[in-house]
């Protein structure tokens, strides 16, 4: 579908982006929970997400819990999605990495999507490459954690600014926007006002440069 609205030479890349997006998650998992000795986040998160889920289903909605008191908002937060990932899968930290993985690469097409839409005349083959396949891209995100959620409401806000700015102006990007704000307020909030100011000096630019 992707292909079909934007480019359909760009399908191949796609596939492979998402092929490779299962591989490192595999490998991912595989370093936290044996190379790490599962010395990482993505089990704190886990553990959260069960008790979380137990609050849910008793419902009870909240967003920290006791146990995780001393690891800060933050922490909470992404362990409370998690928890809403376990009310739909049962506890499986498994299930929990592809899921956010899932959602980093989602973010990627969008990022991918409003490139297409805001440089036109930019190589999207190239930032696609880029986006989908550099090894950073590939690793850090797909697993349990903050980066995934980042890399997700990042693209949601790069879609949103990009049917804001580009010609013809979409009205429907606003609530885009606005919604991968949230997500990037939810998980970083200084990265949320990074966001807003950043569209703010694109749209002062497209105004000057429109004289």
């Amino acid at each position: 579908w992707v292909a079909r609205k934007e480019d359909p030479s760009i399908l191949p890349l796609l596939y492979w982006g998402f092929v490779f997006k299962l591989v490192f998650t595999l490998v991912r998992y595989y370093v936290i929970a044996v190379v790490y000795d599962d010395n990482g986040d993505a089990g704190l998160y886990s553990m959260g997400g069960s008790i979380f889920m137990d609050l849910y289903r008793s419902g009870h909605l909240v967003f920290e819990i006791p146990q995780l008191a001393s690891r800060g908002a933050e922490t909470n937060r992404i362990a409370a999605v998690v928890g809403m990932v376990y009310m739909i899968t049962g506890v499986s930290r498994y299930a929990a990495s592809f899921v956010f993985a899932w959602l980093c690469f989602v973010g990627q097409i969008l990022m991918y999507r409003g490139f297409r839409r805001a440089v036109p005349d930019g190589d999207s083959r190239r930032y696609a490459l880029l986006v989908l396949l550099l090894p950073s891209m590939l690793f850090w995100p797909s697993s349990i954690g903050k980066e995934a959620l980042m890399v997700f409401s990042i693209g949601v806000a790069s879609y949103g600014a990009a049917q804001l700015l580009a010609e013809p102006v979409r009205g429907v990007g606003l609530p885009i926007f606005l919604a991968g704000v949230s997500g990037l307020f939810f998980v970083r909030p200084h990265m949320a006002l990074i966001a807003i100011v950043s569209l703010a000096m694109a749209g002062g630019v497209s105004v000057i440069s429109g004289f």
